[in-house]
């Protein structure tokens, strides 16, 4: 898996161990600490290679470069399972002989609905910032912006590259504090770049804060979504992407049919107000994770 310090990560990890133990499979996890460290995927997919393993299941944190690997995989016979990110096959390479399946969100309609979103805080001629990862996931970033250039064509969008990191972002928006803080929304391909955005702006005092939008609804951005320092992320479903990925191997190394590819549709984390009548039995739930109210924009 990616990376050890991402929430988004370990929800992954939680829906593999827990349909994995369901079914008796046992799972050796590999998971460097930061994202960007792409050297140690590509060192343990070597290593793990010549270990007793039936298969492989992958959220490749570089996926251009693990193509090849995979083949390498596929033809030592393990079943192969991409999640999250797609992995281009190397030129001439069939599918199948890089991976079995790939199952990940609809990353193109994460996008567009982020910009469905944004579109209620902006308008003709606005700026608006948009904080991009690495290229691979071009594809949520590249739809945000094609949907809002669409509906207002005069609009004005510069991108910044934060690599998924909030200590990369939060430098970024320090370094370029004036745009971030006249920008309409803020749009960010990730949570952490989101956060990152929030803490530049309370750590310089920025009273006007434009809607910032994030990506992958961790818990940290949930929290943040309720004390309005961050109007909405897009929520993936990383526990079903693992468990799924464990329920379709069986049918893989069965040679049953199975699914090629599964998108799972992404929905939207925002706070609507709204009245609600609750037993007390409901009550404790409600009650569970307390927000700090005096830390409520």
């Amino acid at each position: 898996l990616k990376s050890s310090s991402n929430p988004f990560v370990t929800m992954e990890w939680e829906g593999i161990k827990s349909e994995a133990d369901r079914l008796g499979i046992e799972v050796d996890l590999y998971w460097p600490e930061f994202e960007h460290d792409f050297a140690y995927q590509a060192k343990a997919l070597r290593g793990a290679l010549s270990k007793d393993y039936d298969a492989l299941i992958l959220a490749p944190s570089n996926p251009a470069s693990v193509g090849p690997l995979l083949v390498e995989w596929k033809r030592a016979g393990k079943a192969v399972i991409v999640l999250d990110e797609p992995v281009p096959l190397p030129p001439g390479t069939e599918p199948g002989k890089v991976f079995d399946s790939f199952i990940g969100t609809d990353n193109t309609a994460g996008g567009r609905l982020a910009g469905k979103y944004a579109e209620h805080f902006v308008k003709s001629g606005d700026h608006v910032a948009v904080v991009s990862g690495f290229d691979f996931e071009m594809r949520r970033t590249r739809s945000f912006k094609a949907f809002l250039q669409s509906r207002y064509p005069q609009i004005h969008i510069r991108e910044f590259k934060g690599q998924f990191e909030r200590t990369l972002t939060r430098a970024i928006v320090r370094d370029n504090l004036r745009y971030f803080q006249t920008a309409a929304a803020v749009f960010c391909a990730n949570d952490h770049m989101a956060l990152g955005v929030v803490d530049a702006f309370k750590a310089a005092g920025t009273k006007r804060w434009p809607a910032i939008i994030g990506y992958d609804s961790i818990k940290e951005a949930q929290v943040a979504i309720l004390r309005g320092d961050i109007r909405a992320s897009i929520i993936q479903a990383p526990a079903k992407m693992g468990s799924q990925a464990v329920a379709m191997l069986p049918r893989i190394m069965a040679g049953e049919p199975f699914a090629r590819e599964t998108l799972i549709p992404p929905e939207l984390t925002t706070v609507r107000p709204a009245i609600v009548h609750l037993k007390e039995s409901e009550l404790a739930s409600l009650l569970a994770e307390p927000v700090d109210i005096s830390q409520v924009r």
